[in-house]
């Protein structure tokens, strides 16, 4: 379960829950979940950036937001933060993460200061047919609530 309470009032509360799968076998894809996302705080933006690979087991896998890099800016320069493999860095355009039993990898990036706008992500094995794929992220303008 995961909570969380806003820090002035009302203190509103809110939560949901979490649940942990066993990897499996999936058909090819590669993607950001989620794909937009409204800017937020100063233009901060996080998504998931998932591969799914059945065919390379273990294999080591680059995941590359260049773009999103270039949009995102902090104290004027590029930012993104990585989550991937059970390591983070800050910096840097890609990571490479290796891929799971099954197949499957993910990183998590996080951007600050981001621009609205469209950025391409592409994802690259790292061994031969080094097979290439592309999806995207869109940083939505921030919007009134009603």
């Amino acid at each position: 379960m995961i909570s969380a309470t806003l820090g002035v009032a009302p203190h509103t509360t809110t939560s949901t829950t979490f649940t942990v799968l066993p990897g499996e076998a999936a058909p090819e894809d590669f993607e950001t979940v989620p794909s937009a996302q409204t800017s937020i705080a100063g233009g901060g933006v996080a998504t998931i950036i998932r591969a799914e690979v059945p065919r390379a087991s273990l294999a080591r896998f680059e995941i590359s937001a260049s773009n999103l890099l270039h949009r995102c800016r902090v104290n004027g320069k590029p930012y993104l933060h990585w989550i991937f493999s059970n390591k983070e860095r800050t910096g840097g355009k890609a990571v490479r993460v290796t891929l799971d039993n099954n197949g499957n990898g993910f990183a998590v990036v996080l951007g600050g200061g981001c621009q609205v706008g469209e950025s391409l992500v592409t994802g690259e094995l790292i061994y031969s047919p080094y097979t290439s794929f592309v999806t995207e992220f869109k940083v939505l303008p921030a919007q009134e609530i009603l």
